[in-house]
């Protein structure tokens, strides 16, 4: 048997007497350079095209995972600003951005995260109150059917609730 100091070189050759002293057929190492070849260029591009697929895949999941994660983030954020007489909380930037970008989204933000975004909302100071402000003005005067029915489609729904929370918005804004 090889000792603890032996290479693995060693430890190979050891082996392979072992194995032809009891007359079993020893297979050969396997190389990289073994690896079958690709056939012909159809192989090749169905190859290609798998792996750019499974790629662009992980991506799409990882930039859902990371979406996900920043909305997450954010509707904390509110919370802990909410709480800020008991809790530390501090401004962030990043944080602020994601809500002005993304307050009308009844998707990304619920009911009650946007009530406390309400109330949020006229604490924002500089140009980005008044960016706020006019996004908030635009959408509460876009032209979209007041009626709610079964035949309404997604996203003509979204535009109404999207309406109806920017007129929320300019109400808290002016407000103070």
């Amino acid at each position: 048997m090889a000792d603890a100091g032996s290479t693995r070189k060693d430890r190979r050759r050891d082996f392979k007497k072992r194995v032809l002293r009891s007359g079993e057929q020893l297979e050969p190492k396997r190389k990289k350079r073994d690896r079958p070849l690709v056939q012909n260029d159809e192989e090749a591009a169905a190859a290609n095209a798998a792996k750019r697929k499974a790629a662009a895949e992980a991506k799409r999941q990882k930039e859902e995972q990371q979406r996900a994660q920043k909305a997450s983030d954010a509707v904390a954020y509110v919370h802990a600003w909410r709480l800020r007489e008991t809790t530390p909380w501090r401004f962030q930037k990043g944080l602020q951005e994601w809500w002005l970008k993304n307050w009308g989204s009844t998707a990304a933000v619920a009911k009650a995260d946007f009530a406390i975004f309400l109330s949020y909302a006229p604490t924002i100071q500089g140009g980005a109150k008044e960016r706020l402000r006019d996004d908030a003005k635009k959408a509460a005067a876009a032209d979209v059917p007041e009626t709610e029915g079964d035949d309404e489609d997604a996203a003509t729904k979204a535009r109404r609730k999207k309406r109806i929370r920017a007129r929320k918005l300019v109400k808290a804004l002016e407000a103070r």
